[in-house]
C-alpha cells in the first residue's frame, strides 16, 4: 500500500482533478494508517463530487482516527454521508457514537431509531447499543443533558429530548425488540424516572418473561438462577408499584352517544391503581417458576428463595 500511495500521489500531480485517483489515494493511506493524508485525499474527493457518500464516510473515519479534537469535523462528514448512504447501518452507527461523544443526545436518539429500523428484523436486540441507551437515559434523568445552558433553553431542549426518547422507546424499540431482558430493564429505568409506574412495571414483567420462557430454565442452572433473580426483582416491583395510583386517560362515556365518529372520540383523566391485584400476580410468577424448576432444582438455594418469597406473600395475605 505504501507503493500505491506513492503511485497515486504521482498520478494526482499529473491530473489533480481526477476524483478516482484521490479516492484510491485516500483508501491506500487508510490502509497504512496515514490518517491525515487520507483525510486530505477524501477532502479533495468531496470537493470535486460532494455527492460521494463513501468518500464522506471515509473522511469521517480518518478524522476519528486523528483524535478527539476532530470529532466535530467527523460529525459534519457523517451528516453529509447520511444524505447519500441513508440505508447504511454502519454510517448511522458511527453517527450515533460520534454525536453522543459530543453530547448531542438528540442526534444520538435519532440515529438509534434509524438503526432499529434498519437492523431489528435481522439482528433483533443487537441493533440497540445498550451502553449508549443507558447513558442517554442516565444523562436526561440526572438533568445533565443540557447542564451549563440557560435554564429556559435547557428546559425547552430537555422537553424535546424527552419527547424523542418516548417515541424511540414506544414506537421503535418496544414495538420491535421483545426478547432482551437488559433492554427492557433499561427502559424500565426511564419510565420510573418519568413516574410512569404502569409502564415501568410492564417492562419488568417483559424482562422476566424473556428469561422464564427460555426452555433451558427447567434444567440449566445458570438460566434458572437468572430467572430466580428476575422473578424476585419482579415481585419487588409488584410490591413497590402495585398500590401506587397513577393518572391515566380512558375513553369518555360521551363516546357511547350515537353519532360520535372515531376521530372525535374523547378521553378523560382518571386515577387508577398501577396493579390492583399485584399480590395475585406476584404469587403467579413465583408459583410458575417453582413449577418449572421443581424437578431439577428443588432444595437448591435458588429454589428455596422462591419458596420463601411465596410463603412470605401468603403470610401477608
Amino acid at each position: 500500500f505504501t507503493e500505491s500511495v506513492e503511485c497515486y500521489e504521482n498520478a494526482i500531480r499529473l491530473n489533480p482533478l481526477y476524483e478516482n485517483s484521490w479516492y484510491i489515494l485516500g483508501c491506500a493511506s487508510m490502509s497504512i494508517e496515514q490518517w491525515e493524508k487520507a483525510a486530505r485525499a477524501f477532502l479533495q474527493v468531496v470537493s470535486i463530487d460532494g455527492n460521494n457518500g463513501e468518500a464522506w464516510n471515509n473522511l469521517a473515519t480518518a478524522y476519528l482516527r486523528m483524535g478527539p479534537e476532530y470529532r466535530a469535523r467527523a460529525l459534519h462528514a457523517l451528516r453529509e454521508a447520511i444524505k447519500f448512504l441513508h440505508d447504511s447501518w454502519r454510517v448511522w452507527s458511527n453517527f450515533m457514537h460520534v454525536s453522543f461523544s459530543l453530547g448531542m443526545l438528540s442526534l444520538s436518539v435519532q440515529a438509534m431509531g434509524r438503526l432499529v429500523d434498519l437492523r431489528a428484523g435481522k439482528v433483533g436486540a443487537d441493533c440497540v447499543d445498550l451502553d449508549v441507551l443507558r447513558s442517554i437515559i442516565s444523562a436526561v434523568s440526572r438533568g445533565a443533558a443540557f447542564a451549563g445552558m440557560p435554564e429556559a433553553d435547557a428546559k425547552a431542549k430537555e422537553q424535546r429530548l424527552i419527547s424523542q426518547i418516548d417515541s424511540l422507546l414506544v414506537r421503535k424499540i418496544e414495538a420491535r425488540i421483545t426478547s432482551s431482558a437488559p433492554v427492557w430493564r433499561a427502559m424500565a429505568d426511564y419510565w420510573f424516572w418519568r413516574n410512569d409506574f404502569t409502564h415501568c412495571l410492564d417492562c419488568y414483567i417483559k424482562a422476566y418473561r424473556c428469561i422464564s420462557n427460555m426452555p433451558q430454565v427447567s434444567y440449566a442452572p445458570p438460566v434458572f438462577n437468572d430467572a430466580v433473580d428476575a422473578a424476585l426483582e419482579l415481585v419487588s416491583m409488584y410490591e413497590n408499584f402495585g398500590e401506587k395510583t397513577q393518572v391515566v386517560r380512558v375513553p369518555s362515556e360521551a363516546n357511547d352517544q350515537d353519532g360520535v365518529v372515531p376521530s372525535e372520540r374523547k378521553t378523560v383523566a382518571v386515577e387508577q391503581l398501577v396493579c390492583a391485584d399485584w399480590k395475585h400476580q406476584a404469587k403467579m410468577v413465583l408459583r410458575g417458576l417453582i413449577g418449572k424448576g421443581k424437578e431439577s432444582f428443588e432444595g437448591t438455594p435458588a429454589y428455596t428463595k422462591l419458596v420463601d418469597a411465596l410463603n412470605e406473600l401468603r403470610s401477608g395475605n
